[in-house]
């Protein structure tokens, strides 16, 4: 029962989102779209609801930007290395900042369909918040110092958010700034992750590069 509303979802992707971004050359498979630069790449994947059921439903469109340099100094650390490797074109997963298209352009996470939708009119709709709000946010993500601070400035303060705390450390490491990289670390101690445990799995990375001090 879910073939109308994917029909739907893939006419908005069809109509919609893949004119738009294949006219700033993004390259399309299904519903991923990716556009590769030097050291980063920007990435569009378009996620159907859980709950979709005929002609009513939802989607979302994920974007995210991948910095190689950022990803590889994750990499090094088991706790954060992904899963699946990169093999070739990054997906959203792989990315260091992301974010969700509605809630930039409509202040949702996610695009409602029923049987009244004019597929139409919610292509355009959609189309249009991918060139004003997708596209400047990712010419700012590309920036890696940019992204770095972003994730550090939405999260640092937020109690149970040690991962993007984390995430954030390194990529200031990756930057050489070893100052933010040490209050990001500082940050995450004893948030979820036990202090024990963190100094067990960053503690001789961390002092390695001087983001701890090296043991007395």
């Amino acid at each position: 029962m879910k073939a109308d509303i994917t029909k739907k979802i893939d006419a908005v992707v069809a109509n919609g989102i893949a004119p738009v971004l294949k006219a700033i050359e993004f390259k399309r498979k299904q519903r991923r779209f990716s556009k590769s630069f030097q050291d980063s790449t920007w990435i569009v994947e378009v996620q159907s609801g859980k709950y979709n059921y005929g002609s009513s439903g939802r989607f979302s469109v994920d974007i995210g930007v991948f910095h190689s340099q950022w990803y590889n100094q994750l990499q090094a650390l088991p706790r954060l290395r992904h899963k699946e490797l990169l093999s070739d074109t990054p997906r959203i997963w792989h990315s260091q900042v992301q974010e969700e298209l509605g809630l930039l352009a409509i202040d949702s996470s996610w695009w409602e369909l029923d049987e009244n939708t004019n597929i139409e009119t919610m292509s355009l709709e959609v189309a249009e918040a991918i060139t004003r709000f997708a596209v400047p946010w990712f010419e700012k993500m590309s920036v890696l110092p940019a992204a770095v601070s972003s994730l550090a400035e939405e999260y640092g303060h937020l109690s149970g958010a040690w991962i993007y705390k984390i995430y954030a450390m390194v990529g200031f490491a990756t930057l050489g700034d070893i100052t933010n990289a040490s209050k990001m670390y500082r940050a995450a101690d004893g948030d979820v992750i036990k202090s024990e445990e963190q100094e067990r799995e960053f503690g001789a990375w961390a002092r390695k590069l001087g983001i701890l001090p090296a043991r007395a």
